[in-house]
């Protein structure tokens, strides 16, 4: 029987102007993390690469960064 620290996926998402970076780390936190890949940056594809990483039976812990706005005055 699987662990429950085991059935958990840390999906890291890396969000720019036109892109997502997509990483994972498996459970427990120190466990190895690997790049997945670089989709579109529209929901559709965020859609797709989330509902594959579903399909491995895990619940997935989601985070995400992106670059803070500039605005010039």
């Amino acid at each position: 029987m699987e662990s429950k620290s085991n059935s958990i996926l840390f999906v890291g998402l890396d969000v720019h102007k036109d892109s997502i970076d997509i990483a994972v780390g498996q459970a427990p936190r120190d466990g190895e993390l690997r790049h997945i890949g670089c989709i579109k940056g529209d929901l559709a594809s965020l859609d797709k690469a989330l509902r594959k990483l579903l399909s491995r039976g895990q619940v997935l812990h989601i985070v995400y960064e992106a670059e803070s706005v500039h605005r010039k005055s």
